[in-house]
């Protein structure tokens, strides 16, 4: 990875989970946990983001190439997907200035009950709140 070339993503989905980026060809450093106030969880069936006040969203913050990135979203299942400036804040409070990359949107549609179990180990796996993990399994 081009250090000079790489920006702060702020990742939400399957995506937070290395072995899913790897899937792509994606090796980012290790990502940290990082939280994103006032949008909620929006499945169309996969999952996006939607303005919501008052609600939160945990997530992985990594620094990433646009040639990284566009490994990750040429992909047909999520090429829609477009990037927005987010600001977010990691464990020890720093608010970090991140893209995030969001659906158009549509209506909402229950996500499966896999895809809900990849959210939650990808969850896991980054190590976010046991609260917010709950969340995640509850869904499915």
């Amino acid at each position: 990875m081009n250090d000079a070339a790489s920006m702060p993503v702020f990742f939400y989905g399957s995506y937070m989970h290395a072995a899913v980026l790897a899937e792509h060809g994606v090796a980012l450093a290790p990502l940290t946990s990082a939280l994103l106030l006032d949008y909620d969880l929006h499945f169309q069936p996969l999952v996006t983001l939607a303005p919501a006040p008052g609600r939160w969203v945990w997530g992985g913050l990594g620094q990433a190439t646009p040639d990284e990135l566009r490994r990750l979203y040429d992909d047909p299942i999520v090429q829609d997907y477009g990037p927005v400036p987010v600001q977010v804040r990691t464990l020890t409070g720093q608010r970090m200035q991140a893209q995030t990359y969001l659906a158009p949107a549509r209506a909402p549609v229950a996500p499966s009950p896999d895809y809900v179990q990849r959210l939650v180990a990808a969850a896991r796996a980054l190590g976010l709140p046991d609260v917010y993990v709950e969340r995640l399994a509850d869904l499915g």
